[in-house]
């Protein structure tokens, strides 16, 4: 049964891949025409999905893949493997520098997914390592680490202090080129319940071994909420259909009660989070959704899930449309936030010109920049399509949030 009429069967087989790896997928995969084959690699490629396709179409009796895309698959999943592998001893090396320098640190998110509970590491790529510590300590932790020769700040990154949003700027790992995280909070957006989660992770903190090394992880309860308000509050579905199989192992791999999990995500303002994300993944045949959970509206479901496999330029596209209704929503004028969308940041020319963002030479990169971003903008306001699909969202963030 397709779910959304605007996602692909490519779309559709891979969503349903995700929600449950174990499940039987041969004949939704085997109706699969060469054009479907292309553009379910192409997405797997470009969610970090490529190495539980992989895994799964090595283990079918009979496949239609054309051969090219195999290989392409398994050298995803090679390239995948060894950067878990790197990645798992950059995290040993990070937590003992700090740990060290008598500092609590606690790793989030996808490192205890994919290093505690996926069943290969590969399985669940990492985009970077992202490291909690209390905020009393977390400029101290900047400080050790890039007093480290091992460490450097990212050239894209300004410094700033805890007063700007919930992490510090970006710093680099120089041996393994990995970006690492200094979070002293879970989000910048508005969300008031976030220091109740942060407690809780605090407060339930379990261990994980890795090389030796013991590294403090959140419970499993504590990141699967912290996973539902990533994806829903903060990204709006955007950050890819990864959480889908994130939800699957983590319920295989510990006993969950799912009564706890609703009536803290109620305390949390996520239970609207919670029933979205259960119904999404109902739909596409997850095993763990329990009881009473999953109940939101067959629209809202249809939005989700084409959010999650948006790609690069239309995720880029969608927050310039957002960005620009929250500004003129709060300086009351179109125009005036029109504006302040037009005007770079040192980020975005830092990485266009190849300079320092606190160098002036960064401006070199403004045409680039200009090109770009102006670029975006008018395909995006020149889109009634895509116009549309962003209020939809836009009302789908307001309605999560209990608006």
């Amino acid at each position: 049964m397709r779910i959304a009429s605007t996602i692909s069967a490519a779309g559709e087989a891979l969503l349903a891949l995700l929600a449950n790896p174990d499940a039987d997928h041969d004949l939704r995969l085997q109706a699969l025409n060469p054009g479907d084959w292309e553009e379910l690699a192409a997405l797997a490629g470009g969610t970090r999905s490529a190495p539980q396709l992989h895994e799964y179409l090595a283990r079918m009796a009979e496949t239609s893949v054309p051969a090219a895309l195999m290989h392409q698959l398994a050298e995803a999943a090679r390239t995948h493997s060894l950067a878990s592998l790197s990645q798992a001893q950059g995290l040993v090396a990070a937590v003992r520098i700090l740990e060290h320098a008598g500092l609590k640190v606690l790793a989030l998110k996808g490192a205890s997914l994919a290093f505690r509970d996926y069943p290969k590491p590969q399985l669940r790529p990492l985009r970077d390592i992202d490291l909690l510590l209390p905020i009393d300590q977390v400029e101290e932790g900047e400080r050790v680490l890039l007093a480290h020769d091992g460490y450097r700040r990212a050239k894209w990154a300004v410094p700033h202090g805890v007063e700007h949003g919930h992490q510090m700027p970006e710093i680099v790992d120089r041996q393994r080129g990995m970006v690492i995280e200094l979070h002293h909070g879970l989000n910048a957006r508005n969300w008031n319940e976030s220091d109740l989660l942060l407690e809780q992770m605090w407060a339930e903190a379990e261990q994980m071994e890795l090389f030796g090394q013991a590294i403090a992880v959140p419970s499993a309860a504590a990141n699967l909420l912290h996973l539902i308000e990533h994806t829903t509050l903060h990204h709006a579905f955007a950050n890819g259909p990864l959480v889908l199989s994130d939800l699957h192992y983590l319920g295989r791999a510990h006993r969950i009660d799912w009564d706890r999990i609703a009536a803290r995500a109620e305390q949390l303002n996520l239970g609207r989070s919670l029933d979205l994300i259960a119904a999404l993944a109902r739909a596409y045949g997850a095993c763990w959704v329990r009881g009473g959970l999953g109940i939101a509206s067959q629209e809202r479901v249809e939005i989700a899930a084409v959010a999650l496999l948006d790609d690069d330029e239309t995720h880029r596209q969608h927050e310039l449309l957002r960005r620009q209704a929250q500004r003129a929503e709060g300086e009351g004028s179109a125009s005036v936030a029109i504006k302040r969308m037009l005007r770079p940041n040192p980020h975005e020319l830092a990485r266009l010109s190849g300079h320092p963002p606190t160098s002036v030479l960064r401006w070199l990169g403004y045409l680039a920049w200009l090109a770009e971003k102006g670029g975006r903008y008018r395909r995006s306001a020149s889109d009634p399509a895509l116009q549309a699909a962003n209020a939809e969202r836009i009302a789908l963030v307001d309605w999560l949030g209990g608006s």
